[in-house]
């Protein structure tokens, strides 16, 4: 008769009071397997399912990791891949024409790679954060050539060796943002947070913090975020580099103007105010 988890138990623990230790030549050969296998069991680490994209159209559950085969070109307004809360899009040097669609607040979209072409956002979510989730993650990506907006996040958004150019809007509805290696460019506004009570009164939790952007040549550069800058170079905006709620914090970054959201004044910070 098979031997029970109990039973197990029982003559391991028998084992190490009698002998200080529990081997083969102690236990029987029969219940060494047995207790081998149970452990095999219960130890095996458990890994998230992965699974190829390859066509317009799927779906990444929740959990799970896609991996992008192939390039893929589909109808405009037509969600090329949707992501599942937690799940994970690795590009793969592949390009996608067409949206994104995140039906999650955190999950992960991972270059190298390129998206272009979508008529609304290229990586768009309509999830409402929750305050425990660590957003959405975007890595190594060039963005470029979309209809309203690169990025459309109601929530926060890691950032890190992203370039983004001739949109609309860069970087639409953020609420909180971090990362480095960023580049904004050719767009009517570069970065627009969003109208809530910690933006527009800037709070920490609506903090755009980053190093190494670069926001050039656009209508505006970044709009009614909290903002620390670093190593940062802003220039060529046409109308000012940044509007911010409160004192922004730079280090070692070059810009020609700012300005205060409440009154429009200056905060005499950049070489041009």
């Amino acid at each position: 008769m098979p031997l029970q988890v109990s039973q197990l138990e029982h003559e391991a623990h028998r084992c190490l009071l009698r002998h200080g230790h529990c081997s083969i030549l102690v236990m029987r050969p029969c219940k060494v397997l047995q207790l081998a296998a149970l452990l095999a069991l219960t130890t095996r680490p458990v890994t998230a399912a992965t699974m190829d994209v390859t066509a317009c159209g799927q779906l990444v559950p929740a959990g799970a990791t896609g991996i992008l085969r192939n390039d893929l070109d589909c109808p405009p307004g037509f969600p090329t891949v949707t992501l599942g809360h937690g799940a994970t899009l690795r590009m793969s040097r592949h390009a996608i024409r067409g949206g994104l669609w995140l039906s999650c607040s955190r999950c992960k979209v991972l270059g190298p790679g390129e998206i272009s072409g979508a008529t609304d956002c290229a990586i768009h979510t309509t999830a409402n954060p929750t305050p425990d989730d660590a957003g959405i993650v975007a890595r190594d990506l060039d963005i470029h050539d979309n209809g309203l907006c690169a990025i459309g996040v109601p929530g926060r958004l890691r950032l890190k060796r992203v370039r983004i150019a001739r949109s609309q809007f860069g970087i639409l509805f953020v609420q909180g943002m971090e990362g480095s290696d960023v580049e904004v460019r050719e767009t009517s506004v570069g970065i627009g947070c969003n109208a809530t009570p910690a933006c527009n009164e800037g709070l920490p939790d609506c903090l755009v913090r980053l190093r190494r952007l670069t926001a050039v040549d656009n209508g505006s550069g970044i709009f009614g975020c909290p903002l620390a800058l670093r190593d940062s170079r802003l220039e060529g905006n046409d109308f000012y580099d940044f509007l911010t709620p409160s004192p922004p914090r730079l280090v070692r970054t070059a810009c020609e103007r700012s300005r205060m959201a409440s009154s429009g004044g200056s905060w005499s910070v950049c070489t041009a105010d």
